[in-house]
């Protein structure tokens, strides 16, 4: 019986773990989706809300704005969590870069590494400094 109830529990517990890096995910593609769209209003609102008290929503997007390049992809390549409710998300982006002169752009991938914090129950994007 108690072997009984340990393994429920632990079924419970992997159960659990696996629908939190679900909703992660989720947010992450949903996140990344808006961005790529250039809907950067409603990106906003996955934003650390830490980082939303410092910088208003105009400068947000002015500073996310850029003519010269853009991101055309986004991929999650490996999540891992540090610490309770901190996430360290491994991305794949691919870029497009234009050039003044240039007859196509050029398009690139690069890898970089996010941090995601729940907050209240959801996640959020913490921007890199």
């Amino acid at each position: 019986m108690k072997r009984k109830l340990l393994f429920l529990f632990l079924v419970f517990i992997l159960v659990a773990c696996a629908s939190e890096e679900e909703k992660l995910r989720q947010r992450i593609e949903k996140y990344w989706s808006l961005r790529i769209n250039g809907q950067l209003a409603e990106a906003y609102k996955y934003e650390y809300p830490l980082f939303r008290k410092k910088v208003d929503l105009n400068a947000y997007i002015s500073t996310r704005n850029n003519p010269l390049a853009r991101y055309r992809k986004a991929k999650i390549l490996a999540l891992s969590f540090p610490e309770k409710d901190v996430a360290q998300v491994e991305m794949e982006f691919e870029i497009e870069i234009l050039f003044s002169h240039a007859k196509k752009p050029l398009v690139t991938t690069i890898k970089r590494k996010e941090k995601w914090v729940k907050v209240d129950g959801k996640w959020y994007h913490v921007p890199a400094q």
